[in-house]
């Protein structure tokens, strides 16, 4: 008489295959998670460098961001959002670490640089993702000056320059 039913080996191959399917969702799932954290991240940056460009030319003449009113509305997130420039929930880093803003005008020139630091920001992220986007969409060239965009690691944050020009 014959016994029908699964052997040992039958059942470790559907628990093998069923833990490589897991192996490979879980980890398609957690690029998905980077993917879209990165994504967001690149959204803020561009917001908050527009919320600064719209900010900038409230300046008078002869008033630099770090002189008074108006100007003191460009340097930090929460000025920003009092002013009307960012919206109450932008700036939140997808990552929970904390973020700082702050702008500087370079020299006498209509060039200011934003410099956005984001803790948290896993290193790859900061220097392979980051880095060659704000390259490419903030870096300005004035005369024989380059004033390049860069993404870089310090310590646990990554520090953004961005460079616009008004």
């Amino acid at each position: 008489m014959k016994i029908k039913g699964l052997g040992l080996i039958q059942i470790l191959l559907v628990i093998a295959l069923s833990a490589a399917i897991a192996l490979a969702a879980v980890r398609y799932y957690s690029e998905i998670k980077i993917s879209q954290k990165t994504t967001a991240l690149w959204q803020q940056i561009v917001t908050i460098t527009g919320a600064v460009e719209q900010c900038i030319p409230t300046l008078k003449p002869g008033q630099t961001v770090s002189s008074d009113a108006p100007a003191t509305y460009c340097q930090t997130r929460d000025n920003l959002k009092k002013a009307g420039y960012l919206a109450e929930d932008s700036f939140e880093n997808p990552w929970m670490g904390e973020n700082s803003l702050g702008i500087s005008q370079q020299g006498n020139s209509n060039v200011f640089r934003v410099w956005i630091s984001a803790d948290l920001i896993p290193s790859d992220i900061c220097t392979n993702k980051l880095n060659p986007r704000i390259k490419q969409n903030y870096s300005i060239t004035v005369g024989s000056t380059t004033y390049t965009g860069l993404a870089q690691v310090s310590g646990t944050a990554c520090v953004i320059n961005a460079y616009i020009m008004q």
